[in-house]
């Protein structure tokens, strides 16, 4: 595919609208009849030079097309040239406003100007190397005052909530399932100052006061978190495509649909290349204000069959390798206004096998190649007495036999990648086996399999090296740059070889002389059998090394006082030890899902430390993590469960009118009260207490032991059911015989009917 931007592309569509009509007159003089072959050579040489350079550009050399590739910095400044999206494309934007509010500062906001024009949402962003999956589905609120903002609340769309909204949860891998990144579209059709950035950002905190009318947008909010989003990744954002004029759909000028030129309410996101050349031809406008291309281009001047018929031939649907169908000819690309719109139109048309040519004030297009020809000559068509010309191939600089490509690729992360290089082997062989390599960049191509049929058909016509120049007779004079025509020629040995026509000099007499280059066709079949395997590499983000923690431990233990007698619950943890690198450890304690704890103490020898501040007798979940100098991630211990001791109140704890009272209670019990347990008991049965625990001994004689086991005597009639708690009188608290006809009638037994 040769892109040929003649005359009047390369100035006609930057020239002003007071401006267009005297280069329409100047371009309409070239084809007039011009006397003197010193006017006509100079013509000639300069419609040469043109032609040579756009394809010395695609032989030579990948171009430096400068604002063609993805931007994946964020840029700044407002001295920057407005810019916009075209079709399926990604940038980092421009950075309007960024700051951060909520307690203690904890949420940042950042605000990025994706295009200086109206794109109606937004397809996808990437959050440092990965794609985030945003979740369209819910919202995350907040509520209450700027300064106590500390958490947010989701919510499915739709929901009614009072406060301010985020936008949309983005999530990434490294964040671990925590919702920490919210995005927000402005598609450019708001009127008024965004309500989260007021609220957010009030008095001298809020510089960017703007509306920012026209313009898309994204406002990102993310909330600091100590783990996983300690620093601001980078952002890419890929609008849905730029709604565009499509005369197909207008009605009005013998389409169907509603589309009407300059009514961009009427427009629809497009990705077709043909039809959004079609827009920059004729101009890219923000109603009556225009942004970039032609100003105020009529529409004849951009022949209606000519163009719809690209646009068709781009929308023809492609057969993949794996059986799915795609349009076979798509674009994406950013547009900076300090372009040239014949910049523009050359990466388009590269990305998409698209030629144009300027004829008699109007710009046409062609995609691929027509399968008839127009016109038909042989030897004896061709004007003898004029001069001809034939280059039969290209210098050994200019021929090639392999080609390499690149490309952006969305599923890279937009990075440049590298297509699957395309050797001819024919060719090679018809070179004598030397390697002939080239390479060229396809910057508004983010397509894998697009880009192998431009490189298919590129290999093949880089072989196509015949050019002939000769003057045709008046039944010619109705060639035009791009058609083509076939040639039976018994002198080069031509059998209805096709030739496009690649320029056109009218003479006198209606005679006309053409510059004429070989072309088949066939170079641009396409078959899915030809498609070659692309490897995708996701970008991955290198992860650091993560502390991890050894030999970690958890028991219940009870503080002791000085006296040696337990005084406190606690929790003690251990480690292992001799970690390089770390300074702390953290630990959690949790109860009933309740985070109680969250600290760190200094990491050191002997390696153990101990949680007071927790209830006796109570079931607690405990875990730990290693903070090292040398990284910033840290794994949990596993939670261990521990269930705290209990605690008991010892007589010394007792002021001493309290113990004088239990002495004096057991002595009216006949309760003899001792410090220490006799030796032997005086009596079987005896009952004892003893002053230091106020614990009542009986002396067992048959074991000739004290025991704390005393049998209570209760009278008929004193154990009530309201005495007895549900479940409690076991067959095991019964001894055998114990209950008899004596103690319980049959009548009152079989009344009994649960027990």
């Amino acid at each position: 595919m040769r892109m040929l931007i003649l005359l009047a592309v390369a100035f006609g569509l930057t020239a002003a609208p007071a401006q267009a009509g005297p280069v329409g007159a100047a371009i309409a003089a070239i084809g007039a009849v011009i006397k003197g072959s010193v006017v006509l050579t100079a013509l000639a040489q300069m419609g040469a030079s043109l032609v040579l350079s756009a394809i010395a550009r695609k032989l030579g050399p990948k171009p430096s097309q400068q604002g063609a590739d993805v931007k994946f910095n964020v840029e700044m400044g407002d001295d920057l040239p407005l810019s916009f999206i075209l079709g399926d494309y990604a940038t980092a934007g421009r950075r309007k406003y960024i700051g951060s509010w909520g307690r203690n500062q904890r949420f940042i906001t950042d605000v990025i100007e994706i295009s200086a024009l109206p794109q109606p949402a937004l397809a996808a962003l990437w959050i440092g190397d990965e794609k985030a999956v945003i979740d369209f589905s819910r919202i995350g609120t907040i509520s209450g005052a700027e300064g106590d903002v500390s958490d947010v609340t989701e919510l499915p769309v739709g929901a009614s909530f009072s406060g301010q909204s985020l936008g949309h949860p983005a999530q990434i891998s490294s964040l671990k399932g925590k919702r920490r990144i919210w995005v927000r579209w402005v598609d450019g059709t708001q009127t008024t100052v965004d309500p989260l950035l007021a609220f957010a950002f009030t008095g001298d905190q809020y510089p960017w006061a703007g509306v920012g009318v026209g313009k898309a947008y994204a406002v990102v909010t993310m909330q600091y978190d100590r783990e996983d989003l300690t620093s601001m990744p980078t952002l890419l954002f890929q609008p849905a495509p730029l709604p565009v004029y499509d005369p197909r759909k207008d009605s009005s000028t013998g389409g169907s649909g509603s589309h009407r030129w300059g009514d961009r309410s009427t427009y629809e996101p497009s990705t077709n290349a043909a039809v959004i050349a079609y827009n920059i031809v004729r101009g890219i406008y923000y109603g009556s204000e225009w942004i970039f291309g032609g100003r105020n281009l009529p529409a004849w001047r951009l022949p209606r069959a000519e163009w719809v018929a690209a646009m068709t031939a781009c929308d023809r649907e492609i057969e993949t390798a794996g059986g799915v169908f795609e349009p076979a000819w798509r674009c994406g690309l950013e547009v900076s206004v300090d372009q040239t719109a014949a910049d523009v139109l050359e990466a388009i048309g590269r990305a998409a096998n698209l030629r144009f040519a300027e004829v008699g004030g109007q710009l046409k297009p062609l995609v691929d190649l027509p399968a008839a020809a127009v016109f038909s000559i042989t030897d004896g068509d061709i004007v003898i007495t004029e001069g001809q010309s034939l280059t039969p191939f290209y210098p050994v600089a200019q021929t090639f036999n392999a080609l390499s490509a690149s490309y952006p690729e969305p599923r890279e992360g937009w990075a440049s990648k590298d297509a699957p290089q395309r050797i001819d082997a024919a060719a090679t062989a018809a070179d004598g086996g030397r390697y002939l390599p080239t390479s060229v960049s396809y910057p508004a191509c983010p397509y894998a399999t697009q880009v192998q049929r431009l490189m298919v058909s590129q290999l093949s016509e880089y072989r196509r090296m015949r050019q002939h120049s000769m003057t045709l007779p008046p039944d010619a004079w109705a060639l035009e740059p791009l058609d083509v025509i076939s040639w039976t020629s018994a002198r080069n040995g031509y059998a209805d070889k096709k030739f496009m026509v690649e320029q056109v000099t009218k003479l006198p007499g209606l005679s006309l002389t053409v510059a004429l280059r070989e072309v088949d066709p066939s170079d641009y079949d396409w078959s899915p059998a030809l498609e070659l395997p692309v490897v995708i590499t996701p970008p991955v983000k290198p992860i650091g090394f993560a502390q991890g923690i050894e030999g970690w431990a958890a028991l219940a233990v009870l503080l002791t006082g000085n006296d040696g007698k337990a005084r406190k619950p606690a929790i003690q943890v251990s480690c292992g030890a001799n970690e390089p690198d770390v300074s702390e450890i953290r630990i959690q304690v949790e109860r009933s899902g309740v985070v109680q704890f969250d600290v760190t103490r200094p990491y050191g020898a002997p390696f153990v430390w101990t949680i007071t501040d927790v209830v006796q007798e109570t079931t607690y979940r405990v875990r730990g993590a290693l903070i090292s100098e040398r990284t910033g991630s840290f794994v949990w211990s596993p939670w261990i469960t521990v269930t705290t001791q209990g605690i008991s109140v010892w007589m010394d704890d007792l002021a001493q009118d309290i113990r004088d009272e239990f002495e004096r209670l057991a002595s009216e019990g006949g309760i003899k009260v001792v410090d220490t347990l006799p030796t032997a008991g005086t009596a079987p049965d005896q009952l004892v207490m003893l002053s230091t625990t106020k614990k009542i001994w009986r002396w067992d004689a048959p074991t000739a032991a004290w025991s704390d086991q005393i049998t209570v005597a209760i009278g008929d009639g004193q154990v009530l059911a309201q005495h007895i708690a549900a479940n409690n009188i076991l067959a095991a608290h019964i001894g055998a015989g114990q209950v008899t006809a004596d103690k319980i009638s049959v009548a009152e037994l079989s009344a009994i009917t649960a027990i």
